[in-house]
């Protein structure tokens, strides 16, 4: 009998982790031309397996921005999920290249055309983490706005369970930019970092809001809650910004939002750059 249900269990994951490397990446929308901006917001919008917050309000929120990044859009499930509500965008998700039991939970829609797109999986993690049932990484696409280029690339970097504690968040920062210094075209990196916007060090430019992203309670040095909300005894930080090169944007900011333990970081591009195709 005990043999029998482990077997079952192992069944069951297979199967699992077979619908999330096997499920499109890609889903490409007819775009007006018209409704294209010039806005860009990042935002951990905290749907973790099983979550049953509705999308509907969190479109009405971004439907100004032509090019969103989300972070912990966790399972293709939720996936299927967006491709419906935001049925005017293209949409790139992380793909699974290993045997985790959830793909990155990153995803980028753009109301620009799509020419390429990649994941990359992060070569240092937590295996302590429960971060490790997901595969950590980041995002890149291509956009063409229209005769130029820009690579939009989203990122998820290895969770805290204590303050101070961003060992493996900091490898993962430079595994990241050990890659996008090998990328010629202008860049905006966005994401939720894990990692503190004061102490952020990088040769590119750093974008971040003045007031916080996310609040954060410990007990001894362990952290025990997370609000997107002030609270007495809770620690301010922002977690949330931009990285970019060759291209400007205007100081983001922190968006008064209830959907998720972090808030959305927005921001302006300028386009006036001399990058072409």
């Amino acid at each position: 009998m005990y043999k029998s249900i482990v077997y079952s269990i192992f069944i069951i994951l297979g199967f699992w982790v077979i619908r999330e490397k096997c499920t499109i990446q890609y889903y490409k929308s007819i775009i007006p031309k018209h409704t294209i901006s010039n806005k860009i917001i990042t935002y951990n919008i905290q749907r973790m397996p099983l979550s049953t917050k509705p999308l509907e309000n969190l479109y009405e929120l971004l439907k100004p921005y032509s090019i969103i990044l989300l972070q912990e859009c966790y399972l293709n499930i939720l996936y299927d999920d967006i491709q419906h509500t935001f049925h005017d965008y293209n949409i790139v998700k992380g793909t699974m290249k290993g045997y985790r039991l959830s793909n990155s939970g990153l995803v980028i829609l753009s109301k620009y055309p799509i020419i390429s797109y990649e994941f990359v999986t992060f070569k240092n993690n937590n295996y302590l983490s429960s971060d490790i049932l997901c595969e950590k990484g980041f995002l890149i696409t291509t956009i063409q706005l229209n005769n130029k280029r820009l690579c939009i690339v989203n990122t998820h970097f290895q969770s805290n369970a204590y303050r101070n504690d961003y060992v493996i968040a900091q490898k993962q920062w430079d595994e990241l930019h050990n890659y996008v210094n090998l990328i010629n075209d202008p860049f905006i990196i966005g994401g939720d970092f894990n990692m503190p916007f004061h102490i952020a060090k990088s040769n590119y430019n750093l974008n971040g809001p003045i007031d916080p992203t996310i609040y954060i309670k410990y007990n001894d040095d362990y952290e025990i809650d997370t609000s997107c909300y002030k609270k007495d005894t809770y620690e301010p930080f922002v977690f949330d910004y931009f990285i970019t090169k060759d291209i400007n944007i205007q100081k983001p900011l922190s968006i008064d939002f209830n959907y998720s333990d972090h808030l959305p970081v927005s921001s302006k591009i300028d386009f006036l750059y001399e990058k072409s195709l």
